[in-house]
């Protein structure tokens, strides 16, 4: 009996370990990848405008939770979004990937043919008007108040405040850059500008990566195709240099966040306070071990 319970046992270790260790198909591998084998995240995690709650994306609903007690409050589906969508007559989503909040209540998002405007508390959809007569500027960000906005140009971040244009900063070149994504779009980075909930403060990511090789790429897209250098930070030699500036709109002044570590050292998950007094990040050592 003893040696037929060690048998079981054994037997039931060797199932364990080879399913662990199965081998994805091509298909698994390349179609599932962000879908049933995508590792679990929060997306978009962050503070809504003018309330005590936060929102983050789980695949395909938008989960709204209080900010004091992290209890989920409500819930938005894409299939509802999407039922709204037919309703007006409009291209549906095949992903729900960002939303961007006008207030407590109302929050932007893209389909194929434009910006929407949904509220969920009336659970009403509406087209967003045009806020430009050509093309949005690049990485244009709102700030919650209307007509407050930031957005960068030639690595440079400019705030407009109802139409008067700001430059925030004045060094933004190939060597530097201002208000774009950092650490090569890792650790949950997708972009380089966070305002407050308030709309008084900007921070913005400033890279500097004057030490980093350059690294030539092959441009497809012009005839005959033509070279293209590059930023890449390679293991083993030096990185880029990012620092977290704040921006304030009131008085029209930047200061520098100062974080104690190494200057290569990686600064993550941005986020403000719902009063504005405080900003938080994750710091991670560039040999993420710490």
């Amino acid at each position: 009996m003893k040696q037929l319970s060690i048998l079981a046992l054994t037997l039931a270790l060797t199932f364990a370990a080879s399913a662990q260790n199965k081998l994805l198909t091509i298909q698994e591998a390349v179609l599932k990848g962000r879908t049933a084998l995508a590792p679990k995240r929060l997306t978009g995690l962050a503070f809504i405008p003018d309330s005590k709650k936060l929102y983050y994306i789980d695949k395909t609903d938008i989960k709204i939770l209080s900010a004091e007690t992290g209890k989920e409050l409500s819930s938005l589906s894409m299939s509802a979004l999407n039922k709204k969508l037919a309703e007006a007559a409009a291209d549906t989503l095949a992903a729900l990937e960002k939303i961007s909040w006008k207030n407590g209540n109302e929050f932007y998002f893209n389909n194929k043919k434009g910006e929407w405007l949904y509220s969920t508390d009336k659970a009403t959809l509406a087209k967003s008007e045009p806020k430009f007569s050509g093309n949005a500027p690049e990485n244009m960000e709102e700030s919650g108040q209307e007509g407050v906005f930031s957005y960068v140009e030639n690595n440079n971040v400019f705030v407009s405040v109802k139409g008067q244009v700001k430059q925030v900063t004045d060094d933004g070149s190939y060597q530097v850059v201002n208000g774009k994504s950092v650490h090569r779009d890792e650790f949950g980075i997708t972009k380089g500008t966070f305002w407050s909930p308030k709309g008084n403060l900007l921070a913005y990511y400033r890279m500097d990566q004057s030490d980093v090789t350059d690294y030539p790429i092959i441009d497809w897209t012009t005839y005959p195709a033509g070279n293209k250098n590059i930023k890449y930070p390679m293991a083993g030699n030096k990185s880029h240099y990012v620092t977290l500036y704040i921006y304030d709109v009131r008085t029209g002044t930047s200061f520098a966040i100062t974080t104690a570590g190494p200057k290569d050292q990686y600064l993550t998950n941005v986020a403000w306070s719902p009063d504005e007094k405080r900003i938080y990040m994750a710091i991670l050592n560039r040999e993420q071990n710490h």
